[in-house]
């Protein structure tokens, strides 16, 4: 039978073992560093209304000001990526851009979807390309590491509140503002006529939907498509990827050019047999329509000049 004595050493026992068990708890918490907190504490993403002047981002009105310079500027808008005539799909993520590039605007990789459709971020393919859940492309940031745990759900909580406009500083561009009615969007200029001259393909295919990838200082598959080098790069160039492939340029021969092949999706093979040539271009997804690769055929049919 037990003792006094021993029941009260189980007892101290039992209320030791209690508080090293939850000084591992709280140490497994931690009160970590303080990344991703704003100034009260609470994560920034957060739709707090709390105070914040306009240009701090604090607050939901500020959240995509936060999204710009946290994620978007340094994850998104960078040369070859989504930045300036570069931009996969003509989605400029640069800051003054950004925001009526995203909001209310159709993918043009998946039909029906919008990129940011407010109060629904489970609806926005925005949210699907940066969660790998995306029926067209790639997962975004193409390159780099997935976003984190905390940059996703920023996005997420912007999306779910309205995805409200940036807040514009005093001294602002009119571009800040995507609600200030001052961009120029009010009186577009005629888009330009695609030609079958290089110097037209270059501007308003390889610029607006391939040097996104092919380009900068490790083009994919080694094809660089930039402004002044896609030339000697494809014109009589054996495709990197496989000798068996052919020429990218076949001059007057487009039927025996690579690059075609590439661009129509054909003659490709697939992963699971021998000699698979890679995925159809665009990589990014919404592929060429065919008025488009005619012209490119047009114009390697007639001699692929450097004109």
């Amino acid at each position: 039978m037990p003792t006094f004595c021993n029941i009260q050493r189980l007892l101290w026992q039992h209320r030791a073992g209690a508080a090293v068990a939850l000084a591992c708890i709280l140490s497994a918490c931690g009160g970590g560093n303080g990344q991703g907190l704003d100034v009260n504490g609470r994560p920034w993403w957060e739709s707090t209304g709390g105070p914040g002047s306009p240009d701090s981002g604090t607050g939901s009105d500020g959240a995509f000001n936060r999204i710009q310079q946290e994620i978007l500027t340094p994850d998104c808008a960078m040369s070859g990526c989504h930045s300036s005539t570069t931009s996969p799909l003509g989605l400029s993520l640069d800051s003054g851009k950004a925001y009526r590039g995203l909001v209310h605007k159709a993918s043009n990789q998946v039909s029906g979807l919008m990129l940011v459709e407010p109060n629904n971020a489970d609806a926005s393919y925005l949210m699907q390309k940066i969660l790998g859940t995306q029926s067209g492309g790639l997962q975004m940031p193409l390159g780099k590491p997935s976003l984190s745990v905390e940059k996703i759900q920023a996005i997420r909580q912007w999306i779910n509140d309205g995805a409200k406009a940036p807040v514009s500083s005093p001294d602002s561009g009119p571009d800040s503002n995507p609600d200030s009615g001052d961009n120029d969007t009010d009186n577009p200029e005629p888009a330009p006529e695609l030609l079958a001259t290089l110097s037209s393909i270059q501007t308003l295919v390889f610029e607006q939907r391939c040097t996104g990838c092919h380009s900068g200082d490790n083009p994919l598959g080694e094809l660089d498509l930039s402004n002044g080098k896609s030339y000697t790069q494809l014109v009589e160039r054996s495709a990197s990827i496989d000798p068996q492939a052919g020429t990218l340029v076949s001059i007057g021969d487009a039927g025996d050019s690579f690059l075609m092949d590439k661009l129509r999706g054909q003659n490709l093979g697939t992963i699971d047999t021998p000699g698979y040539l890679g995925l159809r271009m665009p990589l990014m997804g919404g592929y060429l329509d065919d008025p488009t690769m005619q012209v490119i055929e047009s114009w390697i049919n007639n001699g692929a000049k450097d004109n």
